[in-house]
């Protein structure tokens, strides 16, 4: 019974490693990410931001996140699944949101904006 567990885990496991693949581990520096997005933001929107730019969340996500932009949609036909959300808090989130900009971490560019409503 004991050899059976442990063929089973041992399957899983090795199952479970071999479905992560290397598109999931991205590797980007927080704050060259967090500046690309500070620079996509206008003047009159940036005033309206309650932190400093370093203190910006960085989510990673994918074609698999209901809240992504439709305009980002299209970047998913390339091949390339996954991206960066960089989310600056403003004084407006409670009406419209937070400013939230789509960055590619291996293009390092701005690929679109989190509507606000």
């Amino acid at each position: 019974m004991k050899k059976v567990f442990f063929a089973i885990l041992l399957t899983a496991l090795v199952l479970t490693a071999g479905a992560q693949s290397a598109e999931s581990v991205i590797k980007y520096d927080e704050m060259e990410i967090r500046k690309i997005a500070w620079d996509s933001i206008d003047e009159k929107s940036r005033t309206t931001i309650e932190h400093p730019m370093e203190q910006a969340a960085i989510k990673l996500f994918g074609k698999e996140d209901e809240r992504s932009a439709y305009e980002i949609k299209s970047y998913f036909l390339t091949g390339r699944e996954k991206f960066l959300a960089v989310t600056f808090k403003t004084e407006n989130d409670g009406f419209i949101g937070p400013i939230t900009v789509y960055v590619d971490p291996r293009i390092k560019a701005v690929i679109g904006f989190m509507p606000r409503w």
